[in-house]
This record gives structure tokens, C-alpha cells and sequence, in this order.
């Protein structure tokens, strides 16, 4: 009963529009494991469902947890009691605010694709539209796109980074701090906080070689020898 409620979940995620859902061959090897949900970024994925399935008589219990695996921040939680009969309804349910919370990450993407070929105009829409439904404070946005409006695409992402990395007290992901020095080409911070993340094991260095904020980097000695260490194909 409780693996076919997983099943239901997933099969109801799989028929939402515009939702990709790993194929159950390459999640189900973490079943039953106490296993980081920051691991299941390897399979490519943009934020992970973590749940538990119990059975107390004709009662079942559902906690679910959806994580950005950008910065292991919590999108969602809920826990749902329900009759075995009315298991169908709590399962749309769960589809329905998962996709709900999935919409701050889909605009950041949307963002990162603009950025990728220099359309900054839309891509500052869309990161405003993300972290905005991300609870960024107004004030901290406000400067942002003040420094865009003012100075261009390189005082955008210096005001960010200051605003929502340096100044803030939650630890930033060492790979996710080195994107913001390799956009402004600072070439000594990118390595050095990319040396950070290979020695904390920042799961995030398995796109290396496919983020476009090191393309300018790709050639230098010192990329070719990481991507090399982390074993990735150059």
C-alpha cells in the first residue's frame, strides 16, 4: 500500500505541464537510505522531493520536504493524515504545491538562459521575478536593480553578490560564490572559491564543465587541472 502511494505521487508529478521528472530507475537507488538531498543533484535536477510514507491502521501519514539544491533551502514542507480512501485527493494536493514552489526556481533558469546569451534586460526581470517569490527583501532588490539601471550588467551582479552573499549570515555554497566572481572576471576569488568547493566536495562542481560563468576560464591552466581533479571530461 505505502509503495504504491509513492508511486501515485510520482505518477501525478509526471502529468503536470512543464514539470520533468527524473525517470524512477535513476531515484529509486535512494529509497530506504538516509541519503543527502544535495547528492541528487548528479542526476541533473533542479530540486529534489523528499518524503516519508507510514501506514497507522487505515490512516496514512505523508511528510514531504521540496529543497532547492541550489542552497539546500527548503521550498516546502507539509505533513497530511488521511483516510486510505481519500489518498487520491491528498496526492493531487502535493502535486499542486509542488509545482506551485517550483516557480521561483523555473524563472532563476529562465534567468540563467537570458544571462547565457547576454539578453540582461530579461534576465534581471526574471531574477527579480525569482527572488522576489523567494522572499528577497524589496530593499535588497531595489539595489540591484538600481546598480543595473545605473551602471550596467557588472554592477548588477557586484550589488548582488555583496547584498545576498558577503553581507548575509546563511553560508553560501562555495561554487555558487565563485560564479559571481567569474562574472565580474575576477579570476583570483573564482579560483579561490573553487578551490573551496572541491575541498568541501561541493557536489555543484559536477557542472563545471557545462556552467556558462567560466567559459572566459576554460583555457587556463588552472580550470583545465580542476575539471581534471573533479573528473569530469574537459
Amino acid at each position: 500500500m505505502i509503495e504504491r502511494r509513492r508511486e501515485g505521487i510520482i505518477n501525478n508529478l509526471t502529468q503536470l505541464p512543464n514539470l520533468k521528472v527524473i525517470a524512477r530507475s535513476s531515484v529509486f537507488r535512494y529509497k530506504g537510505k538516509e541519503t543527502d538531498p544535495l547528492a541528487a543533484g548528479k542526476l541533473g535536477v533542479r530540486a529534489v522531493l523528499t518524503g516519508r510514507v507510514q501506514q497507522r491502521g487505515d490512516t496514512m501519514v505523508i511528510s514531504v520536504e521540496l529543497i532547492d539544491i541550489r542552497d539546500n533551502k527548503q521550498l516546502w514542507g507539509e505533513k497530511y493524515e488521511s483516510k486510505l480512501a481519500d489518498m487520491l485527493s491528498v496526492q493531487r494536493d502535493i502535486a499542486r504545491e509542488i509545482t506551485t514552489n517550483l516557480r521561483p526556481t523555473a524563472h532563476f533558469f529562465l534567468a540563467r538562459a537570458y544571462e547565457a546569451k547576454g539578453m540582461y534586460d530579461e534576465a534581471v526581470h526574471e531574477y527579480t521575478t525569482a527572488a522576489a517569490v523567494s522572499l528577497v527583501a524589496p530593499e535588497v532588490l531595489a539595489k540591484m536593480n538600481e546598480a543595473y539601471a545605473r551602471s550596467g550588467w557588472k554592477a548588477y551582479v557586484q550589488t548582488a553578490l555583496e547584498e545576498t552573499v558577503i553581507k548575509v549570515k546563511n553560508k553560501t555554497a562555495p561554487v555558487v560564490v565563485a560564479t559571481f566572481y567569474a562574472r565580474l572576471g575576477q579570476k583570483q576569488e573564482t579560483f579561490a572559491w573553487l578551490q573551496k568547493g572541491y575541498e568541501e566536495r561541493d557536489f555543484r562542481l559536477t557542472m563545471l564543465s557545462v556552467s556558462f560563468e567560466f567559459d572566459r576560464f576554460r583555457s587556463d591552466p588552472q580550470f583545465k587541472e580542476l575539471v581534471r581533479r573533479v573528473g569530469l571530461p574537459e
